[in-house]
């Protein structure tokens, strides 16, 4: 579901871009790092960080830096002391230590926005109808999703939401706060269901999982089987890409790690460097120069401000 054009953005998390520090409330899982304490946070991550991108890289064959990984996952001291100290934030030194413990638990690290286990490291402590500027702030609601709304496209504080299910036939678009549920979508004024293969898609731009919105027609088209021509990157079903390496283009398997490759959406992991399917951003190991094949070539991190 897409979130309202009046959600403001979690780009204070940026400042952690290797983690998800999301408001998303205790997870309610053990750690067996234990609590991690704000002023030991930096350090104990860069360790887990390090450590693991360390055997990761060598899984890999690849050379690995030290030197360069603590350079360029470390914090911005300035930035993280602003998260810290923010009376619209807590860190929770709980959450925190799950988080040490799910970065050491897995390879895909440097661009992976989403570490199960990371929710939660800083909770917003503004209650529902408060002032806001970012929607980690919003305190969470129990089984709610919650963010920071009201004012849109300006600049200046928002106000701490529940995020509103609409119905079908509820009104929708403009000014209106919430997101039409599964299964609909927004004509522009009211949520309709959304349409199948043989329909228009020309007011809601998206069709049912069985379609693709085919946008020169502005009409729902059938994916493709497993197998069968399709016309399109991301045309397939899940699990499927369109392959257009070969003629005529057809829908193949994802394939899995160390399977041979040309480009990312072509692999599992999303990732394909020295032409095969990788886990691991090879350009963290020892800098810029080991990616390609659309893989990041830079050494720009915005956990270090670089």
């Amino acid at each position: 579901m897409k979130l309202p054009t009046g959600l403001r953005s979690l780009s204070v998390t940026a400042v952690l871009s290797a983690l998800v520090l999301a408001a998303c409330g205790d997870s309610g899982s053990s750690s067996t790092s234990g609590p991690v304490s704000a002023d030991d946070f930096p350090a104990r991550y860069l360790d887990a960080y390090c450590g693991k991108l360390a055997s990761c890289c060598e899984g890999e064959s690849v050379p690995y830096d030290e030197a360069y990984c603590r350079q360029s996952a470390a914090f911005n001291p300035g930035k993280y002391a602003g998260l810290v100290n923010s009376p619209s934030l807590r860190f929770d030194p709980d959450a925190a230590g799950r988080c040490i413990d799910a970065i050491k638990a897995r390879c895909s690290l440097r661009d992976d926005l989403d570490i199960p286990g990371c929710e939660g490291v800083f909770v917003g402590q503004v209650a529902i109808g408060g002032a806001c500027l970012e929607s980690i702030e919003c305190a969470p609601v129990a089984g709610q999703t919650v963010y920071c709304g009201g004012q849109k496209f300006e600049d200046g504080p928002g106000t701490c939401m529940v995020l509103t299910s609409l119905a079908a036939g509820a009104a929708c678009g403009g000014q209106v706060e919430g997101i039409c549920s599964d299964g609909l979508a927004c004509d522009g004024q009211t949520c309709v269901a959304l349409p199948g293969a043989g329909q228009s898609c020309e007011k809601t731009f998206a069709c049912d999982d069985a379609s693709n919105c085919e946008f020169s027609s502005r009409t729902c088209v059938a994916k493709p089987a497993p197998g069968e021509v399709c016309a399109g990157d991301f045309s397939c079903p899940e699990g499927y890409f369109c392959n257009s390496f070969v003629t005529p283009s057809t829908c193949d398997t994802l394939l899995p790690r160390g399977a041979a490759c040309q480009v990312g959406f072509h692999c599992l992991s999303g990732r394909c460097e020295r032409g095969l399917c990788r886990e691991t951003d090879l350009s963290s190991c020892s800098g810029p120069g080991d990616g390609e094949n659309g893989s990041p070539d830079d050494d720009t991190d915005p956990i270090s401000g670089g």
